[in-house]
């Protein structure tokens, strides 16, 4: 025998065991945390050493920790026994990095390039990110960028570094780099092609820059000099040279410019043209100058130019020996040459046909030559088929359409073209018929169309019941008898073809018997109240079947029944139709409903006591008793007429109601489904009991029957501070609410029944702290480039104090964050800006705002040139694309060759190479200004070309 002992006190108390969980378990610098008790046995007391000198005696305690280091922190529980037992974690303080780096070079003109090298120490972990501001309204990320300077400034640089902890400090250089204005080099020179050698071209020095300027000059001749105006320079040998500027200041700065080709008598002129050219045809000439020349034009003694330019076309305007000139400019240098061109004769092209109507295939079609001049005939008859022939004839096996062609040349092989078509088809007849199906004795009238335009002349047609043929166009023919009849049209065109066709789009007429309908019911003559009357039809033939029952109801079956809502006697129509032939049958006053009629409503549902149903009996006669069938295995009988009846159910569920009358003679029953929803039971949870504004709360629904309500349009969650849900559209189950109001926040959730009626759930209140983000933007409007300040007015009452500040400015600069006031940045574009700031407080709880709406005045200077490279002579339209806010601009135009305009679009002719750089400074009347420079270079394009005569 095997007894089993079990000790009362066995399993009474859970076994001792600490242990915790931190908030947060590291942080930069600082560190706040709060250590969650997660201790289980039945703790009574809990003693705490927090590792920086600190003890507690709470359940779950905060602390603090100010010095970077990891630090380890001990739990001691005890149990009413006097029990212990110890759990240990560990937080970490991380040290922020030590952000450094140098620039190099530090010194120079604009614009100069600058590579800025970084020399942090990430003092834990490694350095992750590296963000730049340049100090010149630019920001650029990577350990070690190279950026440009394009203005004149002592630029103050920021690095912001952020370590693999995600620790982020910053280090700022005052005055690190020093960027000076441009040194240009520039020079014009008098001309640039020089007729004879030797030649001179005088020197104009344009150059400028901040210091003391030295020159150096190169001609490209093996001479130089020094000093700032050389004046004018003697080139003694033919050749291409170019002039070379290298200007250096005490700052260090070099620059060079280096002038166009200049061109001393180095040039030949000349052009390709083809020996001779047929009259009916045109040439090509093609310049072929070295150098390209600046301009081109053409001449001839007869016929026409067609284009300008190195290539142009030459149309003929007779036969004979045609002079052709080309003239050719460099720069102020002209050189005109002549050529001969032969202009041949050419044959005209010409033939006719024999074509006429076609009835089929193959035919056969006689081509006469008509041309004049001609010596040769080369056929294309559209068939894959050819011939030399001056008279030929052409096959075609096939229906359809050709293009025949004929090519005429002549002893000097000059040719000419000419083209027909011709259409090899018989016609297409179609006879239609005005009606396809229909009752017996229908009469169609029929007819036919022919596509090509060859008439029919005769015509017979076969109606396909045996009758007479007829030889009408248009002719009508009766059909008594039910059937399907084929009908045909023989036909002869007046072209001679002849063929049989059936009717189009269907091959027969067909014809139907009518029915002959007929109905009777066994209710008949009489019926009480509702009560269901039996309709059975009969007829010889038919598929379709349609009652009327006189009281504007109807019914689509041969067999079928209806009960009368009303008393009153009824004239009952049955309709058959035999594939649409239809005959009806109608009996006058064929039934009587006579009363009691029952008669009942159900009333709009109470809510608060949903369950409980009123009905309204509004039975129509003389009526002695009523029976009520709830549906739920209850009945009540009354004698007496009762306005509103009431019934309670039990429970939620679909009931069938019954109402049955009598005045003890006739007796009637009517019913209705009505359904019922008792009130649910509805709970929720949320994920989280305290958070910050910026956190995530998820609430989720945990009981709910879901099929009382309607379902996502009847759903709705709340919170008392009115931040809205966010949810699946297709699952409600969940929802989440983020930036919720800091405070006590009621979380609840609702429900629609299907009777319009309203369920809640219980109430989760949860606590929501942090900041709540606000802040001034500048009343007054500023010029692009004027410093702006930016006043914080965030409420802490419900969190801690603000750690930092991070700025959007609404520009596409990127965020910038502050540790402390004042808030201050230059928009370096004018527009209409919406700022945003982020404060993060002292728990890592963020708020974010949007600030008012701010409008920076001044223009946003821009223009698109229509062309940045155009030859010798050409016009550049300049399309001003400036932005003005908050006044009127106006614009100042400097071309780059010492004209201006003042003009919205100006445009301007440049008639020397070069390159040229135009600048648009833009003023408005608010006294804001900015400006652009774009360059146009003027040159010449050589092409090469081939000629092919035509």
């Amino acid at each position: 025998m095997l007894i089993l002992l079990i000790w009362p006190g066995a399993g009474a108390f859970a076994q001792l065991r600490a242990a915790f969980t931190p908030s947060k378990s590291s942080d930069c610098e600082s560190l706040v945390t709060r250590f969650d008790n997660q201790s289980t046995g039945n703790p009574v007391s809990w003693q705490w050493n927090f590792g920086n000198g600190s003890t507690s005696t709470d359940k779950s305690p905060s602390a603090s920790y100010t010095s970077p280091g990891t630090y380890t922190v001990k739990l001691t529980v005890k149990d009413a026994s006097g029990a212990t037992s110890t759990a240990q974690e560990t937080v970490t303080v991380w040290a922020l990095p030590k952000p450094d780096f140098t620039a190099s070079p530090a010194k120079g003109c604009i614009p100069f390039d600058v590579t800025f090298t970084d020399k942090s120490d990430p003092s834990n972990g490694t350095i992750s990110t590296w963000s730049w501001d340049f100090g010149d309204g630019t920001t650029g990320t990577g350990k070690s960028p190279v950026h440009t300077y394009n203005n004149v400034l002592k630029a103050t640089v920021t690095l912001t570094v952020t370590n693999s902890n995600h620790c982020t400090a910053s280090k700022v250089i005052s005055n690190i780099v020093d960027a000076g204005a441009a040194l240009t080099a520039n020079f014009s020179i008098s001309n640039k092609f020089v007729c004879t050698a030797p030649g001179t071209v005088t020197i104009a020095n344009a150059s400028s820059g901040p210091g003391t300027l030295t020159y150096k000059w190169d001609f490209g001749d093996g001479k130089t000099a020094t000093g700032a105006n050389p004046g004018s320079h003697t080139y003694t040998a033919r050749g291409i040279y170019k002039i070379k500027l290298t200007v250096s200041n005490d700052r260090g700065c070099v620059a060079t410019h280096t002038s166009d080709e200049i061109n001393v008598a180095n040039f030949k002129t000349d052009f390709q043209l083809p020996a001779s050219v047929c009259e009916n045809a045109s040439a090509s000439f093609t310049a072929a100058t070295t150098p390209q020349a600046d301009n081109i034009t053409w001449s001839v003694d007869k016929g026409y130019i067609n284009s300008w330019g190195s290539s142009t076309y030459f149309s003929p305007a007779g036969t004979g020996t045609v002079k052709v000139t080309m003239t050719a400019d460099y720069g102020t240098c002209r050189e005109p040459i002549t050529k001969d061109i032969v202009v041949k004769p050419a044959p005209q092209a010409a033939f006719t046909t024999d074509q006429a109507a076609i009835c089929d295939v193959p035919a056969t079609v006689k081509l006469t030559d008509k041309s004049t001049g001609a010596t040769s005939w080369n056929w294309t008859f559209g068939n894959s088929q050819t011939s030399t022939q001056q008279h030929p004839t052409a096959t075609y096996n096939s229906l359809g359409y050709y293009t025949i062609r004929l090519t005429a040349g002549n002893a000097s092989g000059c040719t000419s073209v000419s083209d027909q078509y011709i259409q090899v088809q018989k016609p297409v007849i179609y006879a239609y018929s005005s009606i396809a199906s229909g009752c017996e004795g229908i009469t169609p009238n029929f007819s036919a169309y022919s596509t090509t335009g060859d008439v029919i002349t005769k015509y017979e047609w076969d109606f396909g019941d045996g009758s007479p043929k007829s030889t009408e166009a248009t002719p009508s023919h009766t059909y008594s008898k039910a059937g399907s009849y084929n009908v045909k049209l023989t036909y002869t065109t007046a072209n001679g073809c002849k063929g049989t066709v059936n009717l189009y789009s269907y091959n027969s007429i067909q014809v139907y018997k009518k029915p002959k309908p007929d109905f009777t019911s066994p209710q008949a003559p009489q019926v009480c109240g509702n009560n269901w009357v039996q309709f059975n039809g009969t007829t010889d033939v038919g598929n379709h079947f349609s009652w009327n029952f006189g009281d504007y109801n109807y019914g689509t079956s041969q067999r079928t029944q209806h009960s009368y809502r009303e008393p009153g006697t009824y004239d009952v129509t049955f309709t058959v139709s035999n594939n649409g032939c239809d005959s009806s049958v109608t009996k006058k006053a064929f039934i009587k409903a006579v009363n009691p009629f029952p008669r009942f409503s159900m009333k709009p549902v109470d809510c608060d006591n949903r369950t409980e149903i009123s009905f309204d009996d509004n039975s129509l006669g003389a009526i002695t008793s009523w029976k009520w069938s709830w549906g739920d295995g209850k009945e009540n009988a009354y004698t007496t007429k009762t306005a509103v009846v009431k019934h309670k159910y039990d429970r939620t569920g679909a009931y069938l109601v019954k109402l049955t009358v009598s005045d003890g003679t006739c007796t009637s029953t009517d019913s209705a489904t009505i359904n019922v929803y008792a009130p649910g039971a509805i709970t929720i949870n949320t994920d989280k009991s305290t958070l910050c504004g910026h956190e995530t709360l998820r609430a989720n629904l945990l009981t709910i029957d879901q099929s009382l309500y309607y379902s996502y349009y009847g759903y709705n969650w709340s919170s008392s501070d009115g931040t809205p849900p966010y949810w699946d559209y297709y699952n409600q189950q969940y929802v989440t609410f983020t930036n919720m109001k800091p405070g006590k926040n009621a979380i609840r959730f609702f429900a629609v029944n299907h009777q319009g009626c309203i369920d809640s759930s219980n109430k989760v209140v949860v606590d929501v702290h942090g900041p709540v983000a606000k802040f001034e933007t500048p009343p007054v409007l500023e010029c692009r480039g004027t410093e702006l300040m930016f006043t914080d007015q965030t409420d802490i009452s419900k969190g801690k104090p603000v750690k930092t500040w991070s700025f959007d400015f609404g520009d596409g600069t990127g965020a910038k964050t502050f540790t402390a006031p004042p808030f201050k940045y230059t928009y370096n574009r004018a527009g209409y800006f919406i700022p945003q700031m982020t404060v993060t407080d002292e728990d890592g709880c963020r708020s974010s705002a949007s600030g008012n709406y701010l409008q920076v005045n001044g223009p946003n200077a821009d223009f698109t040139p229509s062309s940045t490279l155009i030859p010798p002579g050409g016009d550049v339209w300049f399309y001003n694309t400036t932005s003005e806010t908050g006044g009127y601009a106006t614009y100042e135009w400097d071309f780059g060759d010492g004209t201006t305009s003042t003009a919205d679009h100006p445009s301007k002719n440049y008639p020397v190479k070069g390159t040229y750089t135009v600048k648009l400074l833009v003023r408005d009347n608010n006294g804001c200004t900015d400006s652009i420079k774009k360059q146009i270079k003027v040159s010449s394009v050589s092409a090469d070309f081939t000629f092919t005569p035509l």
